[in-house]
């Protein structure tokens, strides 16, 4: 009897396929390293990182580096405490600028004049970058709290009238707004100098969420430019 099998050609084409399913899947890439013309390496900069949170890491970096001008990009592990990033490079692109981004903790917070926490990003409902309601030729982030967000959000703004609640992303003040009153529909903006572009990329920041570690830049290698 004769035997049958799937042909070579087909063989070899789901070959590459499951290949490449790799990079996607916080797996190191292997034979397909060929494509790629950029690697960053991040260490975790806490000295134990649990599987889980360097997963969580991996899948963040995902989600950032599908917003910026990378083709076929690749994160994954690198031993228990590093993470990899791949991918092609498009012209006029700061790899440095992309590194630093994607590093970013994105640890939003609300903090009185005496830098006690009120909110973070964990109270937060939902974002939007829109038109600003002061100055229509600018740009602001809407928030929107969860409902124990807006009740935390109440009280923080019922016991700082006439002062400030700062807004900080990570360690950097985002805005700086005066309560003149208890605000208790849960709805604030982070307002400020912000063009339609630079609004856009704080709101998918802020959506894909925070990082459960601050990361390290070991190494920023770019092979387009060698």
């Amino acid at each position: 009897m004769k035997k049958t099998g799937k042909p070579i050609g087909l063989s070899i084409i789901i070959a590459a396929i499951l290949i490449a399913a790799t990079a996607c899947q916080g797996k190191a890439p292997s034979t397909m390293d060929y494509a790629y013309n950029f690697s960053i390496i991040y260490q975790a900069g806490i000295a134990t990182p649990t599987s889980a949170d360097m997963d969580i890491a991996v899948s963040i970096l995902q989600s950032r580096i599908d917003k910026e001008k990378i083709m076929n990009p690749a994160v994954y592990k690198e031993g228990t405490d590093q993470i990899v990033v791949k991918g092609v490079s498009q012209d006029n692109v700061n790899l440095n600028e992309i590194a630093s981004s994607l590093a970013k903790t994105a640890l939003l917070s609300f903090r009185d004049e005496s830098g006690n926490t009120l909110l973070t990003g964990a109270d937060i409902k939902k974002v939007k970058a829109e038109k600003a309601v002061i100055d229509d030729s600018g740009y602001q982030i809407s928030i929107e709290f969860s409902k124990d967000g807006s009740k935390k959000f109440a009280e923080a703004t019922s016991n700082n009238i006439g002062k400030r609640i700062s807004i900080f992303l990570d360690d950097e003040v985002m805005s700086d707004p005066y309560v003149s009153m208890v605000i208790t529909d849960g709805k604030c903006a982070i307002t400020g100098s912000y063009t339609k572009e630079s609004a856009e990329d704080l709101e998918r920041l802020l959506k894909v969420g925070t990082l459960p570690f601050s990361l390290i830049i070991i190494s920023v290698d770019d092979k387009s430019t060698q």
